[in-house]
């Protein structure tokens, strides 16, 4: 597969976000830099637009840093209303105006070329070995596995008490994405004879693979799903030959799933949050976002 099909900025996850998110793209592209993708998101009638999407800004971009104001002057003048970014702590900074609006830790797994079984903690080789036990299998999807898994999606999201932001056109389009091209892969645990209890699903580039969702049935806690499922997706990575997994961040309040992603072998570091208003519809739309954060809804 052609590196230009693969990854956050590969035409296949863009394809995704199309079709399941109704996502535009836009580049910004100030004089003398790296281009930026942003994937643009539309609702009612405010658009937001976010780089790298759902990452963010990753180490090579660091020059995005020093000349940010420029892509934002692009961003305005393509009518976007907000921009939602985020950099590695080594990489932050301060903006003119005040924008941090979230810390959150983020989870890699380094080395995956050299990764075994031996950089799990005993406690996780021990829970999927009892996954695997108790009959729990690991299958790729199919295209019409899309539905399932966001069930599975909507039932772990709100044990969590989180919000729900992607729906099952979403989820179908990545299921399909998965069947045609290995930039895309979705694992499904199932306990024989056929039962879905779980899923993950991942992102491929040529060097680094993103997690993206994964959830699990409450029945079928007990076995251990999830730990199966992440055993899956790294040795998939390793299959096709990424270097690194990125696990993305962890809400605040939920240092059980930090110490989940570690138990693998994975290495936390904070990640700083952006929100910029680009105009009047921004500004309103940000005043309301910090208004709600301050009642803490």
């Amino acid at each position: 597969m052609m590196d230009i099909e693969r990854g956050l900025r590969g035409s296949v996850w863009a394809a995704v976000l199309k079709e399941g998110l109704g996502a535009s793209a836009v580049l910004t592209c100030p004089p003398g830099m790296r281009p930026v993708n942003w994937s643009v998101f539309a609702r009612l009638g405010m658009k937001a637009a976010y780089p790298n999407f759902p990452v963010g800004f990753e180490e090579e971009f660091i020059d995005a840093r020093d000349r940010i104001g420029d892509h934002l002057k692009q961003l305005r003048r393509r009518g976007v209303d907000l921009a939602m970014f985020s950099f590695p702590r080594a990489a932050a900074f301060d903006l003119p105006i005040h924008a941090e609006v979230a810390r959150q830790p983020e989870t890699r797994i380094l080395g995956l070329s050299a990764w075994s079984e031996a950089r799990m903690s005993s406690a996780t080789r021990r829970k999927v070995s009892r996954a695997e036990r108790h009959g729990l299998v690991v299958r790729p999807c199919s295209s019409e596995d899309g539905e399932c898994i966001h069930k599975l999606y909507v039932e772990s999201v709100r044990r969590k008490g989180g919000g729900l932001r992607y729906g099952v056109r979403y989820f179908q389009a990545l299921c399909e994405a998965s069947s045609r091209s290995s930039a895309v892969s979705v694992g499904i645990v199932r306990r024989e004879p056929g039962d879905i209890v779980g899923f993950i699903s991942l992102l491929h580039g040529p060097e680094i693979s993103y997690y993206l969702h994964g959830g699990y049935a409450i029945e079928a806690a007990t076995f251990r799903p999830g730990y199966l499922a992440m055993y899956w997706a790294i040795r998939r990575c390793c299959a096709l030959g990424c270097e690194t997994l990125n696990l993305l961040t962890s809400p605040a309040d939920q240092p059980g799933l930090v110490a989940f992603k570690e138990s693998f072998g994975g290495l936390t570091q904070e990640r700083i949050h952006y929100r910029v208003p680009l105009g009047f519809f921004g500004n309103c739309a940000d005043l309301s976002l910090r208004t709600l954060r301050g009642l803490g809804i």
